[in-house]
């Protein structure tokens, strides 16, 4: 999805190192021309004795040099694990695999995209939406038989209004624990009384989920999501199941309501 992020924890601005390694320094990431590509290209990734890639993306990066959010994602194939940085809005996409691993050919069959954890975006022409998401299905783009409840409609809009303002306060003051705060209590502050009950439901249990990553952020700091502390890593990885399962409840929440989820989400 084109994006500039309000990630649910992170803002971190990523000095270019001297010698980067591809993939695994931010400086040389993983380029693809799409977001979605991200997840095609993950899918491609074999480890060096061909054996399956897990894949989980941890969060998002700002880092000097690039325009948007790079991606963090934790890789791990059999007892071997790896961090590697994937930029969803290059001109080209990359065709090279990190060290270690093997990329399959492009037009490979039966591949499915990686478990998807949960962030918050907009697109960087104005017009786009928050992505919350945690299925392991490839996305599809069909449209509900159902007419759009514009009382749905009316509290993503207002979502996106407020996590457009917090990516902006991230951006200009370089940190984003303050913007990610201020946007939790907007989001608080949504009047989603008109939604119809289980979309209202959904929308709690969403904004408790971002709640409780905040939290965590705040307590362990902006990098937390990225590489997790050793006394943190079961909490993190806890709070990012739950914001999985919200954020899918919240996707067929508002698809049955008739908010087609690729015109609020674009392109994942």
């Amino acid at each position: 999805m084109k994006r500039l992020a309000l990630l649910l924890p992170l803002l971190a601005l990523a000095a270019t190192p001297a010698l980067a390694r591809f993939g695994f320094d931010a400086a040389d990431p993983v380029c693809t021309t799409t977001v979605g590509g991200e997840y095609r290209y993950l899918a491609r990734l074999r480890g060096a004795d061909g054996a399956e890639v897990k894949a989980r993306r941890q969060g998002s990066t700002f880092v000097r040099g690039f325009d948007f959010p790079m991606d963090v994602w934790k890789l791990s194939c059999g007892t071997n694990a790896a961090t590697v940085y994937l930029y969803g809005y290059g001109d080209t996409n990359s065709l090279a695999a990190p060290e270690g691993f093997v990329l399959l050919p492009a037009d490979a069959d039966g591949l499915v995209e990686p478990k998807r954890s949960t962030s918050f975006a907009i697109n960087p022409d104005g017009s786009g939406a928050v992505a919350i998401y945690g299925d392991d299905a490839p996305k599809t783009n069909a449209v509900p038989s159902v007419p759009a409840d514009p009382s749905v409609k009316a509290v993503l809009d207002e979502m996106l209004r407020i996590v457009k303002a917090a990516q902006e306060k991230m951006v200009k003051d370089g940190t984003s624990v303050p913007a990610i705060t201020e946007a939790l209590a907007a989001l608080r502050a949504v009047d989603a009384s008109a939604a119809p009950e289980d979309f209202r439901k959904a929308f709690g249990e969403t904004l408790d989920a971002v709640a409780r990553m905040t939290d965590i952020t705040v307590r362990l700091g902006e990098t937390a999501f990225i590489d997790p502390p050793a006394d943190g890593q079961t909490e993190i990885e806890a709070a990012i199941d739950a914001a999985e399962a919200a954020g899918a409840n919240l996707k067929k929440a508002a698809a049955a309501h008739g908010v087609p989820w690729h015109d609020i989400f674009d392109e994942l």
